[in-house]
């Protein structure tokens, strides 16, 4: 079997991250497939059949019993800064002397460049303990998939593995290089690979992206963690990836997971803020009084040919008595670019007061039942015509 057929590189199947292993029967009615375990939660991420996949999202919407089964979050690349905007030397030559001596910076990102002279000791001994590089398929029963290469490869020089973006070679040098803020700390670096063609399409971007994939994201902190505890060091992770999707509650996967890492002893994560606090992509309104309806209108660019939205409940109304779910779905008009406005109506369907959060993405998730969608209508005539479609309510019982 080549790379390209086996499912973590196939675009013939899906990332999906379950609770636990036992979802895959209770939801999928399936069992055989490949599955990655996390050694530091009961996480594993699936790789589900896209056909399976998509009649089961299409039947059920969501999913009991599970964190999410949704199809991986993209992140893409953030900027990278020089040291001197931080002053960093300064902090650097303090009298505690804080350079990184005994512990372990971590990077997933798009590799490094193990050669460059900042990753190198004097002796000539790599400061890079392991890379695990997902993008080179091979039959290493040390990770799930890819190859890891191990220090005594790196100090070789004889690990064929290398940085072709350079977004993580930047990271790594700014936080441990020779001329960074740890420089004498030690690194182990996850090398992502990109996001399926299957997963970018969903999400209407562009292969030519540098994107990735929320589940590999969350497998590389897990072998961070876990190769800092063989170690018996400390780690300092960093993550220097970003997206706008979500609810920005706290709830994703991936916000779950470094929640949970970052409380262990030992080890600490930085993630990369984002400067998007005034572009606009998310909104909050509550349903209530006599009118169940909220109308949202939303400005699409020109050369745009869909979009995708998401509602979240506000996580205090999400209860037995009244259950409600994240809804998802899509805005398309497909082989024509959308007009400059859309507008949306969320109804409530008879529930009590319910406080939701709204957001608006290019990269959100797979499209799922909806209460009701009004017709894209060009600016200047924003009225509100019948439904084009009508299935089952945002909040179900």
């Amino acid at each position: 079997m080549s790379a390209l057929e086996k499912p973590p590189y196939s675009d013939e199947f899906y990332e999906v991250m379950l609770e636990n292993e036992s979802t895959l029967q209770n939801e999928f009615g399936i069992t055989d497939v490949k599955v990655c375990h996390l050694k530091n939660s009961s996480l594993v991420v699936a790789y589900i059949p896209a056909d399976v996949y998509r009649q089961v999202i299409s039947q059920r919407g969501s999913f009991e019993g599970a964190l999410i089964a949704g199809a991986p979050i993209i992140m893409g690349l953030t900027d990278t800064e020089f040291n001197s905007a931080i002053d960093v030397y300064r902090l650097r030559d303090s009298p505690i002397d804080l350079r990184g001596q005994n512990t372990i910076i971590g990077i997933v990102d798009t590799g490094i460049n193990y050669k460059n002279e900042e990753f190198i000791r004097e002796d000539g001994t790599s400061r890079i303990l392991n890379i695990w590089d997902m993008t080179i398929d091979s039959d290493d029963d040390r990770v799930c998939f890819g190859t890891e290469f191990s220090n005594e490869e790196l100090t070789n020089q004889s690990a064929e593995t290398s940085d072709e973006v350079g977004h993580g070679t930047k990271m790594a040098e700014v936080a441990g290089g020779r001329s960074g803020v740890a420089p004498n700390c030690e690194f182990i670096v996850v090398k992502l690979k990109r996001a399926k063609k299957t997963i970018l399409d969903l999400y209407g971007l562009s292969s030519d992206i540098e994107s990735y994939e929320s589940s590999d994201v969350v497998l590389g902190i897990d072998y961070l963690v876990t190769k800092s505890i063989e170690y018996r060091k400390p780690i300092s992770i960093i993550l220097g990836l970003g997206t706008n999707q979500g609810g920005h509650d706290g709830l994703t996967i991936i916000e779950r997971i470094l929640s949970q890492m970052a409380l262990r002893i030992g080890v600490g994560i930085s993630v990369a803020a984002g400067n998007e606090a005034l572009s606009g992509h998310h909104t909050s309104f509550t349903l209530e009084g006599a009118s169940p309806y909220y109308d949202i209108e939303i400005n699409v660019a020109n050369n745009e040919k869909s979009f995708f939205h998401a509602t979240f409940p506000s996580p205090s109304l999400s209860t037995k008595q009244n259950k409600i779910k994240p809804t998802m779905w899509e805005h398309s008009n497909p082989g024509n670019k959308i007009p400059g406005q859309a507008c949306l109506r969320i109804r409530r369907a008879g529930f009590p007061t319910a406080t939701l959060s709204s957001g608006i993405s290019f990269v959100t998730t797979l499209p799922a039942p909806i209460t009701q969608r009004l017709p894209i209508v060009t600016p200047g005539q924003m009225t509100a015509p019948p439904p084009i479609q009508q299935s089952s309510p945002i909040v179900t019982g």
